[in-house]
């Protein structure tokens, strides 16, 4: 029987962000994954989930840089005319004319799309022509797959707030996070009536308890799931060396939130990421530090303790260093879930795919390799763990199916989709892909690509 093709977001470019939620392809967003960039440069952002990088001293992969103000948003403007400069010549000498591009290559070279406050950093919960964006700090809405964007002003939330980060599963199931000037944390999600239809926002503050959590360059992640518990980590920037984590916990769809308790010496290295596979049961995600540990922390009790889980490392990665990204369980079967590592040893570099079939219970690396992406790579997964990726030149998305044990498979593009910052692909031919500042979009599985209409 084929399985119902639901959508979401599994990002991977310094953190991947694996989770399911029961939705309709039309309406479910979905984020790519990216790793994230150091502590040092990396704003706070979505896609997602950000890997921070270990101490300068140490070795690392690269992380997926975390767009400034955030990762994962698209823009859009109005096409200008593509003006073409010709050099002076001496009277009586023909002028080659410059070559014609594509309307796609004059929309890429086009200066950044604008919207009421800026060009879109990134985009999440958009699995359609609705989503989310963040742009210079301000959280933007679009219903035309990123061709305008309008300013969303959660109730609750003043002008002067700073927005941390947004990450939504769909335009209904997420939460944006907010600093006040006197340093609360706000979290806010969408509301709606018995017919599906938003009536506005409810805005609840996070019970912190530590003066670092009311800092500026706190970073928030969230497994935003609505169905079952939703879970919050807080972490502080390592500049000193330290860096803190708090854990926090919803059971009503962010009404009110409960600290689960200070995790910061039950998780080592810098957290990439969270996801749970039911409410008691998750994992969180971090940076590679040494050649015998896996960074991997399961807990079964929602939270309040942690174990970290070992797994199996390929031979020719071994003594290496590496990133690792939440996993993602299967919306049709959660006992199946997947995530990635990111491997680097000398000059070699792969991401590995690792799979469970027993509910995270033990996880086996998978044969397929992804060598040939960007750095950081963009990649998503949807609900049925089936990936898409850029390759490194931009000129192919890859797409791999996990049901049928297909290795990653080529799909060539009309397209050169170099600098991608994020991009979706869903499972019946519609994606959007976010570059430069802008969205472009496709309905043939991403070997086309056109302005949002």
């Amino acid at each position: 029987m084929t399985p119902k093709r639901s959508i979401f977001t599994f990002t991977i470019a310094g953190s991947l962000l694996l989770g399911g939620c029961q939705a309709n392809p039309e309406d479910f967003a979905v984020q790519p994954t990216a790793l994230p960039k150091s502590p040092e440069t990396a704003q706070q952002s979505t896609n997602t989930s950000t890997i921070t990088p270990v101490p300068a001293q140490t070795p690392q992969p690269s992380a997926a840089a975390t767009p400034e103000p955030a990762i994962t948003k698209s823009i859009t403007t109005e096409a200008l005319p593509l003006v073409t400069v010709v050099p002076s010549s001496t009277p009586g000498t023909a002028v080659t004319p410059a070559p014609a591009s594509s309307p796609v290559e004059q929309i890429l070279s086009m200066p950044p799309q604008q919207s009421q406050t800026g060009p879109i950093a990134y985009i999440t919960g958009m699995g359609g022509n609705e989503g989310y964006g963040v742009s210079e700090g301000k959280l933007m809405h679009t219903w035309d797959s990123g061709k305008s964007w309008e300013l969303e002003e959660p109730d609750g939330v003043s002008e002067e707030d700073q927005l941390l980060k947004a990450e939504f599963q769909n335009p209904m199931t997420g939460f944006a996070f907010y600093r006040t000037a006197s340093g609360q944390i706000l979290v806010t999600h969408p509301t709606e009536d018995g017919s599906g239809t938003r009536t506005g926002w409810e805005t609840t503050p996070l019970p912190i308890t530590e003066a670092w959590e009311g800092s500026p360059d706190v970073t928030v992640q969230s497994n935003a799931n609505y169905f079952d518990a939703s879970y919050v980590l807080v972490t502080s920037s390592p500049a000193l060396g330290q860096m803190y984590k708090m854990l926090y916990k919803t059971s009503d769809r962010g009404k009110s939130w409960s600290q689960v308790g200070d995790i910061t010496d039950k998780i080592n290295g810098y957290p990439t990421g969270l996801s749970f596979r039911v409410p008691q049961e998750g994992w969180i995600t971090a940076t590679y530090h040494g050649p015998d540990t896996f960074p991997l922390f399961r807990t079964k009790d929602g939270g309040k303790t942690w174990s970290l889980q070992h797994v199996e490392i390929p031979d020719e990665f071994k003594d290496g260093y590496a990133n690792t990204l939440p996993p993602v369980f299967d919306i049709e079967n959660n006992n199946h879930g997947l995530f990635i590592a990111e491997f680097v040893k000398g000059e070699n570099r792969a991401y590995v795919l690792y799979e469970s079939r027993d509910s995270g219970d033990s996880w086996q690396p998978l044969p397929y390799r992804l060598k040939d992406v960007q750095a950081p790579p963009v990649l998503h997964f949807d609900l049925l763990i089936n990936g898409r990726a850029i390759s490194a030149d931009g000129k192919t998305i890859y797409t791999m199916d996990v049901y049928n044990k297909e290795d990653w498979k080529p799909i060539e593009t009309d397209t050169n989709l170099e600098e991608t910052e994020q991009f979706f692909l869903r499972s019946d031919g519609y994606g959007w892909m976010l570059r430069k500042g802008q969205t472009i979009i496709t309905q043939d599985g991403g070997q086309t690509w056109t302005e949002p209409e």
